[in-house]
């Protein structure tokens, strides 16, 4: 029961961090065509990750949006095809992504701070219910961030109201 708290704990923080996007409303219309979210991935500072968004459509994730993230782990990418559903921000591990370590007795052979490279088959994984603003910062991509999402992944499929299932995760 601890870890479902947890778990909506972070679901709540990441969608009123989204809620709260910063930019502002001079915009004359009302619904916006491009959207552009930015963060930071971090279990230990993520370096050349793969950050790709997509969004939950008739049961599938369709990628509507691809980046890399930086030397601090930080990412920025704009949406492409989004249609207001709930999205995931996944960051994986390509050819050349590595993580500074953060242990403080270290990772393996590598010593705290030192990079050491992620395997293949890395992913991180955070779930918004939906975007609304055009521009969504501080989107933060973590362990914490992991455990909602795949809370709220197991129970996508089963729900007619996708953004209410995020958000209960």
């Amino acid at each position: 029961m601890e870890f479902k708290k947890l778990a909506l704990a972070i679901a709540i923080s990441t969608a009123l961090t989204a809620c709260g996007g910063g930019g502002s409303s001079s915009s004359s219309s009302s619904t916006t065509s491009t959207y552009t979210i930015s963060g930071t991935a971090a279990k230990g500072v993520i370096q050349k990750g793969i950050v790709t968004a997509k969004e939950y459509v008739n049961g599938t994730w369709n990628t509507v949006g691809t980046s890399l993230t930086d030397d601090n782990g930080d990412y920025s990418l704009l949406l492409s095809g989004y249609a207001g559903g709930v999205l995931k921000i996944e960051i994986t591990a390509g050819a050349n992504t590595t993580m500074k370590c953060d242990g403080s007795s270290g990772c393996g052979d590598a010593a705290f701070g030192q990079s050491v490279t992620l395997p293949q088959n890395f992913t991180m994984a955070a779930i918004l219910p939906t975007v609304s603003a055009s521009t969504l910062s501080n989107i933060p991509v973590t362990p914490y961030t992991n455990m909602a999402a795949a809370i709220a992944e197991t129970n996508l499929a089963s729900s007619s109201d996708k953004k209410a299932v995020v958000i209960d995760a």
